[in-house]
């Protein structure tokens, strides 16, 4: 039997790989966009081809390889477990490939080029390199690296190559819902969604006055909450009402779950405005940008819109900003890291713990005081709105809301008792973790070009746990210590 065991996690496992070949062959697709527009940059020279040409054609082969060592007459789906093992290595592997350009391209050792293509992928928007000394063809990478980060990569391969046998692998990497019955073409329709805001965003930000390079790298990276941009000052350096305009649109639009964007588009208004995320966004954000706007006027705030900006920024976890946050007042922070842990949608490019748990969260505890004041014998479910509909919530739900609201404060504990032992004050550690962990990209400069490896790694990790969440990452990578474990001593 357990021989039998062995040979049959080998079988699985030759499958599993072979998903992550297709994964590392759809990367080799990615790279070959900026690839392709190296030649339209103004600072182009032909080393740019290689940057991009070599690691494309190591990462083809490696992808094909596992392929076609697929297992013949392997039909059953993927679980849940299979799929987040599948999950983690694309999230190791996509980083670690993307590294290569910029180590080619420029100074950066190893441990600073992954925090940026860890930053891009996770739609994160941190960054120890100086965009206008960065030549083009790498900002289009960082910008294309989010936009495709925010859809998720190892989602879309799934449904677009291996039909509706991966509901695992979908499942796995934080996509609990679809829009449709069939899983491919919910995941069509998403692409369908998320293209047109990005084409309609586009040219919003080229009549807002913006370059085409400037409007294509923004519009990537605010539709997918990224946050990166061209300029070290960011949108500040830009110093327009309309390119501001234009961000809080495309960021809203990025942290709202794309079961709304479904029903906005089939025209079910009430539906959409009855969402429970819709509704504590609107009052969280109205919240916000009041409190900013009022403590924050003295210290350089001297616009409304100004406290909107970063009030958005913050809750959709884009990372945006129009003013210098390290001379805000510790009130301002403080208001910016509770967004910041709150986020965007469930369902959307934003992180953080989601508005769907914050909105959980209110609902149990509201629902847990009103069960006390009942007699025991009285039947009250917990009934909530989402995705249009009301209905109830199951126990499993709420234990998954408050486990992972758990994780996310421990690991905010245990990150920052490392920063604070490294010498990074309280304030601006405290800002810059949070904005790591919920993959926002604001700071006060607690990381930078000159921290060291160790505080890069920290970052890293959290801008990586962040993103895949850490459930999945726990559980995928102790499923695959023990098959690994059972398969080297069976043999």
């Amino acid at each position: 039997m357990n021989r039998r065991y062995s040979h049959r996690l080998r079988t699985r496992y030759r499958l599993i790989f072979s998903y992550v070949g297709w994964g590392l062959i759809a990367l080799t697709l990615a790279m070959a966009f900026p690839l392709a527009a190296a030649p339209l940059q103004v600072d182009y020279r032909p080393e740019h081809i290689w940057a991009f040409l070599v690691p494309m054609l190591g990462t083809l082969s490696a992808g094909l390889a596992l392929v076609l060592q697929r297992p013949k007459g392997e039909i059953n789906p993927l679980s849940v477990s299979e799929g987040g093992v599948i999950v983690l290595f694309m999230w190791m592997l996509a980083p670690a490939i993307s590294t290569i350009p910029f180590l080619w391209l420029t100074p950066a050792t190893f441990s600073q080029a992954l925090f940026e293509t860890v930053s891009s992928w996770t739609t994160t928007g941190l960054s120890v390199i100086d965009p206008e000394h960065t030549v083009h063809i790498l900002l289009l990478w960082r910008s294309w690296m989010s936009w495709l980060g925010g859809l998720g990569l190892v989602m879309l391969v799934s449904a677009a190559l291996v039909g509706a046998n991966s509901m695992g692998l979908y499942q796995a990497e934080a996509r609990s819902e679809q829009l449709m019955a069939n899983l491919a073409y919910s995941t069509r329709l998403i692409m369908v969604i998320y293209t047109m805001y990005t084409i309609i965003g586009g040219i919003l930000y080229r009549l807002a006055g913006l370059s085409w390079f400037d409007a294509i790298n923004h519009t990537f990276v605010a539709l997918s909450t990224g946050g990166l941009s061209t300029r070290m000052q960011n949108i500040a350096a830009f110093q327009s009402v309309w390119v501001d305009l234009v961000s809080i649109l495309l960021m809203v639009l990025g942290a709202i779950s794309f079961p709304v964007h479904y029903a906005l588009w089939r025209r079910r208004w009430r539906h959409a405005l009855r969402d429970g995320e819709i509704r504590i966004f609107a009052l969280l954000l109205l919240i916000g940008t009041g409190l900013l706007t009022w403590r924050s006027l003295p210290l350089g705030m001297y616009h409304w819109h100004d406290g909107l900006f970063q009030a958005v920024s913050a809750l959709t976890t884009t990372g945006f900003s129009t003013v210098n946050l390290a001379q805000m007042d510790d009130f301002g922070l403080m208001i910016l890291i509770l967004l910041m842990f709150i986020g965007g949608g469930a369902f959307s490019t934003a992180g953080g713990i989601k508005l769907w748990r914050a909105y959980l969260l209110l609902k149990t505890l509201k629902w847990q005081i009103r069960k006390y004041q009942l007699p025991r014998t009285a039947s009250y479910p917990l009934m909530v709105w989402r995705a249009g509909r009301r209905r109830e919530v199951g126990d499993a739900e709420v234990r998954e809301m408050f486990t992972s609201v758990t994780f996310q404060a421990l690991f905010f504990a245990l990150g920052l008792l490392m920063l604070v032992g490294s010498g990074i004050s309280l304030r601006d550690a405290s800002f810059d973790l949070m904005s790591a962990l919920s993959t926002v990209g604001l700071s006060v400069g607690a990381v930078g070009p000159a921290s060291s490896p160790a505080i890069l790694a920290v970052f890293t990790t959290a801008m990586a746990l962040g993103r895949l969440e850490f459930l999945v990452v726990f559980f995928a990578g102790a499923k695959f210590t023990r098959d690994f474990s059972t398969m080297v001593r069976k043999e």
